[in-house]
């Protein structure tokens, strides 16, 4: 301990793994800590969350101090793991402090040398998710809880799905992720979105570490928890890709979506003898997880009169764990839906993990409510999205393919309530936008003045519109057909 403090912490230290739920140190317990680097003094902390600690290692970690200062002003910060734990140890002297330690989120495709790419081994579908509507009166029974806890259903507002059908046509073929919020004394049914500061392109959205834990304390500042998140897929299928299911073991380890303590009963189920002939020593392993993840190796002093076997040995242990049902849903501009789930069982003792992935047919998605958004949350949105969400390839969302003006699409699901009309969309004269096809299917639509720049940027593209112009397909149709 730093001989030279003499005024004791005496706050509440507060550590935020990514969106999930924190745990609460007492200040007094790492005031030993004094002298330690920030990485040090939270692998100490942390040593009984192995998840958490694992977290460290990420090289695009971040972490982030908020606390008050000897004057009561609010501060703020960002730290290196390398930085001196003293900064944390002065603001606890204060006020309480929390810690925010995240790593980026992401959905979409990338391969693994972080290159955008599409994932030929998974199917492009649009799978048949099971659907269960409800009056916005409804309350669900103890038997809807047992089914989200056990990854058997989701509940989410007609609301929320407005919003992110909203999103995703607003977006068209750029793709973008949000989090999905509860209350936070009833987490069961999804009741709102935060939509986060990030970097998208058509196949790509990214949200840095520092700013999922803005989202995180966002989410507190609300009363509400992080219970899942969700992305658009542009105008392409439903699928969960390599990054999305990362992205939901990613939200699992940060212990976000239902959560479960059980206790799980293993007997020996192969006994072998490690024992040397020629010495009077027993030695055995057993394998308790039929896996090899958790085994126990003994030994017997050959003084000992008795004489074990393998067959007359009979081993349990009793081994406390956690299952996690995370959600990263995916949804696309023609308003399909994808509500897939992993089940993550991990032992908090060794750190082991099992992870099963649930596809959303095998679940039941449950609507409360109408479907339905104002104009105001409509326009607060599309104010949202210009500020939140940045194109990579275009700069900032608007330039490479918004089209507020699109025809009325069907809606998905049946709900009878369902409200698909575009009350507030601007009329005008402006000049529609460029459709483009593959093999008799509509891909994306470019707007007219995107593609007036990128004619003057490329002569052979210009070449190829100066040949059309001459069937008037420009003038009449706007229409590029490709393949």
């Amino acid at each position: 301990m730093n001989a030279e403090r003499t005024k004791k912490p005496k706050s509440k230290l507060r550590i935020f793994a990514g969106v999930g739920d924190g745990i609460e140190i007492d200040a007094q317990s790492v005031a030993q800590y004094s002298g330690q680097s920030i990485y040090q003094a939270i692998a100490s902390v942390t040593e009984q969350f192995p998840e958490l600690r694992a977290m460290l290692e990420d090289p695009r970690l971040a972490l982030e101090v908020f606390g008050s200062d000897a004057d009561g002003a609010l501060h703020e910060s960002p730290v290196s793991p390398s930085d001196p734990f003293e900064q944390v140890l002065d603001l606890l002297e204060e006020a309480d402090v929390e810690l925010g330690i995240a790593r980026s989120h992401a959905g979409g495709h990338k391969n693994s040398s972080g290159n955008i790419c599409c994932d030929s081994k998974i199917a492009r579908r649009f799978p048949s998710q099971q659907v269960v509507c409800h009056s916005a009166e409804y309350k669900l029974t103890a038997e809807d809880h047992a089914a989200v806890q056990k990854g058997n259903a989701v509940y989410l507002t007609g609301e929320v799905l407005a919003q992110v059908e909203f999103i995703c046509r607003e977006l068209g073929s750029q793709e973008a992720l949000w989090y999905y919020l509860a209350n936070a004394d009833d987490p069961h049914v999804i009741r709102d979105l935060i939509i986060p500061v990030q970097e998208s392109n058509f196949a790509y959205c990214e949200v840095e570490g520092s700013d999922v834990i803005r989202v995180a304390r966002q989410a507190r500042k609300l009363k509400c928890k992080v219970v899942g998140a969700g992305h658009s897929h542009g105008r392409g299928s439903l699928f969960s890709s390599g990054t999305d299911r990362h992205q939901m073991s990613n939200l699992a380890e940060e212990h976000v979506g239902r959560i479960s303590w059980y206790i799980r009963n293993l007997e020996n189920t192969n006994v072998r003898s490690l024992s040397n002939g020629n010495s009077d020593t027993q030695v055995f392993e057993v394998d308790l997880d039929k896996q090899g993840l958790l085994s126990i190796r003994f030994r017997k002093n050959g003084n000992d009169s008795q004489h074990l076997t393998c067959e007359n040995l009979d081993i349990k242990l009793r081994q406390k764990r956690c299952r996690i049902i995370s959600l990263f849903s995916t949804h696309n501009y023609w308003q399909k839906h994808f509500f897939p789930l992993l089940n993550s069982d991990f032992c908090p003792a060794c750190g082991s993990r099992r992870e099963v992935y649930i596809d959303a047919e095998n679940l039941e998605v449950h609507i409360v409510g109408p479907v339905k958004i104002s104009k105001a949350k409509k326009r607060s949105l599309r104010q949202e999205l210009k500020e939140k969400v940045q194109s990579r390839a275009l700069g900032q969302y608007g330039e490479d393919d918004v089209d507020s003006g699109l025809e009325s699409i069907d809606h998905d699901y049946d709900f009878g309530f369902a409200d698909m009309e575009n009350e507030d969309e601007e009329e005008g004269s402006k000049a529609q936008p460029f459709t483009v096809y593959h093999e008799g299917c509509l891909v994306a639509k470019i707007p007219w003045d995107i593609m007036k720049k990128a004619t003057s940027q490329s002569g052979v593209l210009a070449e190829a519109f100066h040949r059309l112009a001459g069937r008037e397909a420009v003038a009449a149709n706007k229409e590029i057909v490709n393949g």
